[in-house]
């Protein structure tokens, strides 16, 4: 009963134009132009990696890494839009960069920890020594992992310099505008007759 007082106070010109306006915005998606911008927003953010990994280069330096992870970050989030509209073969390319993401991350990490070390080294004065801390071994282990994450980053980057290729001739196709049929969605004028006679 309280229902169909409500549709007995419903605008149904009202209502059936914003259906229409709703259906309009369907048939607009439908031609799915935004499949084409992510398709090339994701070539030129995997390109942008590359060009990040090549400034970064082989040696050791922290800044430089951190732009890769920050590239790697944003051609996932790219990537992973991709999978969800309907390009499965992206799947691989966003387990590779989350990889790459989170060696850098952790690499991020301990490059933070030994910054920290190395200020506690020196306000401890001179010699850098604290009873019962070893500074020295801590920071020792840290450089060696930092050096043995940059060594694993930098036998990866053969493969991750394949990923616009890979992007090319995998993903792209899969997020090609697909055809659809137009969306109607229309509303009766004699609505809340028709639902009285559906209550009755």
């Amino acid at each position: 009963e309280v229902m169909l007082k409500r549709l007995a106070r419903v605008d149904a010109a009202r209502l059936g134009r914003r259906l229409a306006s709703v259906g309009s915005a369907l048939d607009i998606s439908a031609s799915e132009p935004w499949r084409k911008a992510l398709a090339a927003r994701l070539a030129d953010r995997s390109k942008a990696l590359v060009a990040a990994m090549d400034a970064a280069g082989h040696m050791y330096a922290p800044d430089r890494l951190h732009d890769v992870r920050i590239a790697a970050k944003k051609l996932r989030y790219g990537l992973e839009l991709a999978v969800d509209s309907g390009a499965p073969k992206a799947a691989a390319q966003v387990r590779a960069i989350k990889r790459l993401q989170e060696m850098l991350g952790r690499l991020h990490d301990l490059q933070v920890l030994q910054s920290h070390v190395a200020a506690a080294q020196i306000a401890a004065g001179p010699g850098g020594h604290v009873p019962g801390v070893e500074f020295d071994a801590l920071a020792a282990h840290v450089e060696a992992e930092c050096r043995h994450l940059h060594a694993k980053y930098l036998s990866a980057c053969p493969a991750l310099r394949e990923v616009p290729a890979a992007i090319r001739a995998g993903v792209v196709p899969q997020l090609a505008p697909r055809r659809s049929s137009p969306v109607k969605m229309t509303l009766s004028r004699n609505l809340p007759a028709a639902a009285a006679r559906g209550g009755r």
